[in-house]
């Protein structure tokens, strides 16, 4: 890894708590007019709103665009804090983004649709208030953050030195 360019867990704890709280509102909204909500429902099509059906949805959602906020803003503050890498960093394209937009949200998607099923496999059809409904997707809103913000750093890194090499 480029010795001057350094990726932290604590750099994406402030994002990641501000998504899980919108996701949280954005939760409590979606499931105001239940007690209880399910955690997962027992059929692939339906427009009944679930616990892992939000999840699935919010990965899909976040992966996509966080990978291109977290791509701006990883860019802009590495060429402040390190001007000499400005080269491989412009080099990194739209074509490049989108792969690792794509490649992230894919990655998500699949775990979290992997998750859902294996749940409804395991437990079935649980039901949770709607408050526990809301925090368990804020959490997952926070864990996706961490995911996206690490894996599309760490991939930055691996073509800003593809660059570096190619160019030396």
């Amino acid at each position: 890894m480029m010795n001057t360019v350094k990726i932290s867990l604590k750099d994406s704890i402030i994002g990641a708590v501000i998504n899980a709280v919108i996701n949280y509102f954005v939760a409590s909204h979606a499931f105001a007019d239940k007690l209880h909500v399910p955690m997962s429902l027992d059929m692939i099509s339906t427009t009944e709103v679930s616990v892992w059906g939000q999840a699935v949805s919010l990965s899909f959602g976040l992966g996509a665009i966080l990978s291109f906020i977290t791509a701006k803003l990883f860019s802009s503050h590495t060429m402040k804090q390190s001007p000499h890498l400005k080269p491989q960093i412009s080099s990194v394209k739209l074509p490049s983004l989108l792969s690792i937009s794509l490649n992230n949200t894919m990655f998500l998607f699949g775990w979290f649709v992997a998750l859902a099923i294996l749940w409804t496999r395991y437990f079935g059809v649980v039901l949770v208030p709607v408050v526990s409904a809301s925090a368990i997707v804020a959490i997952i809103a926070f864990v996706v953050t961490m995911i996206v913000e690490q894996r599309t750093k760490t991939n930055f890194v691996q073509r800003w030195e593809s660059a570096l090499n190619t160019n030396n």
